[in-house]
């Protein structure tokens, strides 16, 4: 089987599966039960902090009877480095002796003078394996209350940090558009339709 930024293909929906937020988030919710149904509604009031917090697509709604969370920056400053090297460490034990046995010397010269340059990966490993990868960041971002900008930031910082840490060839360009950016579009993608999922419904929660 085929692979993309050294993940087996069969994988692929198991990522898609990771990338769907485990919680949405809200301030100020207001749990309420429809007045003759057993349907129950989230209200999300606007405030001061959250002038635009409405919608099924909110970047802080919560589910009926979830706590409200703030935005945590720390979070995915946390996890897509974790994420990062763990990706690296399964492609080390997966394609041994390759372009995956990266370290602080290799790092070091990549940033201080690493030479950027266009790749030449496949078509299935630039516009799929990139942006999937990218999705993954985004995600860990956005579900952690962050608005679309914001995760946007974090998946382009990841995405740097992979061309620079991640790998022996000289960081790409390319590679560094289509992980940062069109991952971040994707990403948002599965955020919108994970949203859907988890809350079974239309705005006002009926099924």
């Amino acid at each position: 089987a085929g692979t993309i930024n050294g993940l087996p293909m069969r994988s692929l929906p198991l990522l898609v599966v990771l990338l769907f937020p485990t919680r949405l988030h809200a301030l100020e919710p207001l749990i309420k039960l429809s007045s003759g149904t057993n349907a129950v509604e989230t209200v999300a009031k606007a405030s001061s902090a959250t002038a635009t917090n409405a919608g099924a697509n909110a970047p802080n709604r919560v589910l009926p009877g979830e706590p409200p969370v703030r935005k945590n920056y720390l979070l995915p400053a946390v996890e897509i480095p974790a994420f990062l090297l763990l990706l690296n460490g399964y492609d080390r034990i997966a394609f041994p002796n390759t372009y995956y046995n990266s370290g602080l010397q290799s790092a070091n010269k990549f940033f201080l003078h690493g030479h950027w340059e266009y790749d030449q990966d496949t078509f299935g490993e630039a516009q799929l394996g990139h942006p999937l990868q990218g999705a993954m960041m985004y995600g860990f971002a956005r579900s952690s209350g962050l608005n679309f900008w914001e995760s946007l930031l974090y998946s382009n910082a990841g995405s740097y940090v992979w061309m620079i840490t991640g790998e022996t060839d000289n960081p790409r360009i390319n590679g560094q558009v289509t992980t940062g950016n069109a991952g971040a579009i994707f990403g948002e993608e599965l955020y919108r339709m994970g949203s859907l999922v988890l809350e079974r419904g239309s705005e006002n929660g009926e099924k």
